[in-house]
């Protein structure tokens, strides 16, 4: 538990470049998509009457998610972010504007799931493993009455 800890107090300080990136990319990205997609959905009061397909944007409210201003821009990019209801940002933008819309999307998913959050999994696995080489440093393990230090200096040497 207290290795835990410690790499928990650890990823605290670890966590400042981490998040410079995150921002940047949260910021590059949502003032690329006020640009782009800024206007093209429009909330009419006469809508609230009518019957829409299940699921979709309009069907679920989503009409605060928009690219109107930086703050609902953030909001649009979280959800593409933890894939809640993606595809209903994709189609709706898609319909609205261009085909050309998925590609925001998915260079914006590319980013921030696939580069993004598994360097944050990388960096709490190489801390966790860093601790734990320093806290098995100075003991060995037995082998028949042969002691062998172990020395895990990196995730590669893990495995």
């Amino acid at each position: 538990m207290n290795l835990v800890a410690s790499v928990l107090l650890d990823l605290i300080k670890n966590m400042k470049a981490f998040l410079g990136i995150s921002v940047v990319c949260f910021y590059a990205f949502a003032v690329l998509g006020i640009e782009l997609f800024h206007g093209t959905i429009t909330y009419d009061a006469s809508m609230s009457n009518k019957t829409f397909e299940c699921g979709s944007y309009e069907q679920l409210e989503y009409w605060a998610n928009n690219f109107d201003d930086f703050y609902a821009a953030i909001v649009v990019l979280w959800d593409v972010m933890v894939v809640n209801n993606w595809m209903v940002f994709l189609y709706v933008f898609e319909r609205k504007t261009t085909s050309w819309s998925y590609l925001y999307f998915i260079a914006w998913w590319l980013l921030a799931v696939i580069i993004v959050l598994n360097l944050f999994t990388a960096l709490i696995m190489e801390n966790f493993i860093m601790k734990w080489d320093r806290r098995d440093q100075l003991s060995g393990v037995a082998y028949d009455s042969l002691t062998v230090p172990v020395h895990l200096n990196t995730v590669h040497s893990m495995f």
